[in-house]
């Protein structure tokens, strides 16, 4: 009969992976240290896009609110977008330039029912500037990424957005049969300029970067891709220089009362023998 100890040496064995004090280190599906990015298989570009040290699937925290959750918003598209970058899917982005500027379920179920609390959506993190994420989307930074970390975020829900531009979507200019308001009559239009540079300035602000015993990093730079299906956020290398011993490095992003966030491990970037982020 093993012993409980050899069954789990065993058991870490077979799967490839090795244990080190509850953490898990990545260990025969490093495959990025191990073959040529041209020996990638499209199974292999996936998980570096989806699931690896530098990427990270997640699901949001909290909900969008309101009675029916954000489902009365369009739901074609965000009606914040700001300008951006061309090429993008669910799992990655193409190659393209860029410009600078910047779900919950709907309610349901029987009356005097209690209701659970929304699932929030699930989105992919990805840190776009590490080197093996180039290799596998074939992307190129646009210029206002130059010197800074780019750290993506694919799968937001159009209402997220939509709701965080419109400050909590409150602030309709229209009635509820969707004639404009007699406030909204009275005041002067909205310069688009001026209204993309709010949105652009209130995405920069609910996006950071973190890590133990550091003081939290802003974003500068915020692109989205023109399918609205992804955003990139550019944080400045030289006010948050990261090193392989630095501790919970974590992207936060808050939209309203949703939170978006994944933690990466520093140690595990690491790609042909070099730190990359």
């Amino acid at each position: 009969m093993f012993s409980r100890r050899k069954l789990l040496a065993r058991a870490s064995a077979g799967t490839g992976w090795l244990a080190v004090s509850g953490v898990r280190v990545f260990a025969a599906s490093d495959f990025w240290n191990k073959k040529l990015p041209s020996e990638w298989s499209e199974q292999e570009i996936d998980q570096m896009k989806t699931k690896s040290p530098w990427a990270k699937k997640i699901r949001g925290e909290g909900s969008f609110g309101g009675r029916n959750g954000a489902s009365s918003m369009d739901r074609a598209g965000s009606k914040g977008s700001f300008g951006g970058m061309s090429g993008a899917d669910s799992n990655g982005i193409g190659g393209g330039g860029g410009g600078r500027g910047g779900g919950s379920r709907g309610g349901g179920g029987n009356m005097g029912a209690p209701m659970a609390a929304p699932e929030g959506p699930e989105v992919v993190i990805r840190w776009e500037s590490a080197a093996p994420v180039l290799e596998a989307t074939k992307f190129k930074l646009p210029p206002p990424l130059a010197d800074h970390y780019a750290v993506s975020i694919t799968g937001l829900p159009p209402q997220a957005l939509s709701l965080f531009f419109s400050g909590r979507g409150g602030r309709n200019r229209g009635g509820s049969d969707g004639a404009p308001s007699p406030e909204a009559e009275q005041q002067p239009p909205e310069d688009p300029a001026a209204a993309a540079k709010a949105r652009q300035d209130r995405l920069l602000h609910a996006a950071s970067l973190t890590a133990k015993n550091k003081d939290p990093q802003t974003a500068d730079v915020v692109l989205q891709t023109n399918d609205k299906q992804t955003l990139i956020f550019g944080f400045q290398k030289a006010g948050f220089p990261l090193a392989p011993n630095y501790k919970d490095v974590e992207f936060v992003l808050k939209l309203g009362a949703m939170t978006f966030k994944a933690k990466f491990e520093p140690k595990e970037m690491m790609y042909k023998g070099a730190f990359t982020v």
